[in-house]
């Protein structure tokens, strides 16, 4: 029997797990659902297309996976609710300009794909705006917290996929101040 020359290399199920994932979060960012393909996945991933449907059984399964949990809200992140608007507004302005997993882009990119889109719909209504509406409270809880979440939506989408840099103003305190009162007076 021959010797071998490099060492077996031990199966790691879950750290190739891990990688679809974030090869995944990665292509869908970029492409969204519809647009991003399973072999693009694979190969930036460094496995072999046959373990996407092993491990995930699906395209859509992945999807599922390694998007979404990035687009839950839970009690615990939104504290107190006199907190709430400066919290939204410092992840804003904190976010950094370079970011390569952005799932609010991955939503956005993929809404309008007739496989995700209703799923992803659902998703940011039970996992993100009855969460905020449920802490808010009130009977107008969901319209407060769809408003609220339509100026942080908006802002990340001209800043993410327009380009627009409102934040490197040098009166970067007065951009902070304006968006605090905007999701202050959603909110309210």
């Amino acid at each position: 029997m021959p010797e071998k020359i490099a060492p077996v290399r031990k199966r790691d199920a879950e750290a190739t797990r891990l990688a679809i994932v974030q090869a995944a979060q990665l292509v869908f960012t970029d492409k969204g659902f519809d647009q991003a393909g399973t072999r693009e996945i694979a190969d930036k991933a460094c496995v072999n297309v046959a373990l996407i449907n092993r491990y995930f059984g699906s395209k859509q399964g992945l999807f599922t996976e390694s998007v979404l949990p990035a687009l839950t809200v839970s009690s615990a992140q939104l504290g107190d609710v006199g907190d709430l608007a400066p919290a939204m507004t410092a992840l804003l302005m904190n976010k950094p300009a370079e970011i390569r997993f952005d799932p609010i882009i991955a939503m956005l990119r993929s809404t309008s794909s007739e496989t995700v889109g209703a799923l992803l719909r659902e998703h940011v209504e039970t996992k993100i705006i009855q969460p905020i509406a449920d802490h808010v409270g009130g009977a107008d809880g969901r319209e407060r917290a769809c408003v609220a979440l339509s100026i942080f939506y908006g802002y990340d989408v001209l800043v993410r996929m327009m380009g627009q840099r409102p934040y490197d103003d040098p009166d970067r305190k007065a951009l902070e101040a304006r968006l605090n009162a905007a999701f202050s007076a959603a909110l309210a």
